[in-house]
């Protein structure tokens, strides 16, 4: 008896402590993300996944061609015309584990309407529908439920950023072998 009330008990505050936890990371009032300056393209693996905080794990070898989409967004594919100042698509063989917008909202448990944005900056619907993301180049999720003012989940996806160099500032690297 005593070892099933101290069960119960546990699991009370293990429930008490979970909801308390996912409290803080929604937010119901309206989202406002201080504007940042993003120091690094967005990049998309064929023309359809998001992997940008990840391109080092493309295999150089398997690449067959890039692209580097800035100014005139006539001149951008469709589905990347809306995500940025500039955008670096990698042509590859390679497959990266990506899912789609729609995945990442069930997998977030969004019932309903969602709206998704990408740094800060809403993506319009053909964005959303044409482009998948890897798992791996998501670095925050920050999530807005539903107001009077705005009847949709905002779901508000910051990218990760690429690894930086392990060398000081200023440190000249030299390529090659010494010797004869």
């Amino acid at each position: 008896m005593r070892a099933n009330r101290l069960y119960l008990t546990v699991i009370l505050l293990a429930g008490v402590w979970g909801g308390a936890h996912t409290a803080l990371a929604q937010q119901t009032s309206a989202y406002v993300r201080p504007p940042a300056v993003l120091t690094e393209p967005i990049v998309v693996l064929n023309s359809n996944i998001i992997i940008s905080g990840i391109l080092h794990e493309v295999n150089s070898n398997d690449i067959k061609a890039v692209k580097v989409y800035k100014g005139n967004k006539a001149d951008y594919p469709a589905q990347l015309r809306n995500l940025g100042v500039a955008v670096v698509d990698v042509q590859s063989s390679e497959r990266i584990k990506s899912q789609s917008f729609a995945e990442l909202g069930k997998q977030l448990g969004i019932n309903g309407p969602v709206l998704f944005a990408l740094n800060g900056h809403p993506l319009d619907a053909p964005t959303v529908a044409g482009l998948r993301i890897a798992p791996a180049a998501i670095g925050q999720l920050h999530i807005v439920r539903p107001t009077a003012g705005q009847p949709a989940t905002l779901v508000d996806v910051w990218l990760a950023q690429s690894p930086k160099p392990e060398h000081a500032p200023g440190t000249i690297m030299i390529r090659g072998t010494a010797g004869g």
